[in-house]
């Protein structure tokens, strides 16, 4: 019955940081977490770094999915860490792994687990001011790149010629992965965006014909959030 959230909190002289928190069921900080219910980690060398979803697994671990900012840009945080708030060392041997795909900007922003322990996370690779594209990885249990998905463990779908972001990501029942976001329309503008990837990260056919599709609005409209309905819709 306790809540977990996550977010990023202002450090003066550090930015912004990553934040964990845990509250009991009451409303009040869970001091069993961390000490005093709440983490916050400096887990890129830039200034500006933030969890945007979390998810809890069956043994308890709590895994995040983020941003981090480096020297040069931005890119895709995941970590873990175990129910008492400390960081899972077994989870890419310091509980934080950095996703560095090279060459341009990849953000995270959704997180979902697979029941065999694999973690899926979702967001965007690219110029976010022009031009971004779908990305979803997959990380083993031990926090590596699942080399069977994608290339290399990463997915990178260009889904239009302008910037589309995969804010949020959900499993289906048959091992099959769900992304909702934004897809472009023209500049600063944008429709709801969906697209389905089969287990190996390959775009499903099944879906709309080409694997993804769009609710068109005519404005500037994101989905933030999916949830699979148990009759798969």
């Amino acid at each position: 019955g306790r809540i977990i959230a996550v977010g990023q909190t202002f450090v003066n002289g550090g930015g912004y940081q990553a934040a964990i928190l845990r509250y009991n069921t009451d409303g009040t900080l869970d001091n069993t977490f961390s000490g005093d219910g709440f983490r916050v980690d400096d887990i890129g060398t830039g200034s500006d770094d933030g969890f945007f979803d979390v998810a809890v697994q069956p043994n308890g671990s709590i895994a995040v999915v983020g941003t981090a900012l480096s020297t040069v840009g931005y890119d895709a945080a995941v970590a873990r860490y175990l129910t008492d708030g400390t960081p899972d060392n077994s989870f890419s041997g310091d509980g934080f792994e950095i996703l560095d795909i090279g060459g341009v900007e990849n953000r995270g922003s959704g997180l979902a687990l697979q029941a065999d322990g694999r973690i899926v996370i979702s967001g965007e690779s690219g110029d976010t001011f022009g031009n971004s594209e779908f990305m979803v990885a997959r990380f083993t249990s031990g926090g590596a790149l699942d080399a069977s998905f994608g290339t290399g463990g990463v997915v990178v779908s260009a889904l239009t010629t302008g910037a589309d972001w995969a804010y949020d990501v959900a499993m289906q029942p048959d091992g099959k992965i769900v992304a909702s976001g934004i897809v472009a329309t023209a500049a600063f503008l944008g429709d709801v965006g969906f697209a389905r990837y089969n287990s190996d990260g390959s775009l499903d056919a099944s879906f709309s014909g080409d694997g993804w599709t769009s609710v068109v609005n005519g404005a500037y409209s994101i989905a933030r959030s999916v949830v699979v309905l148990p009759d798969g819709r």
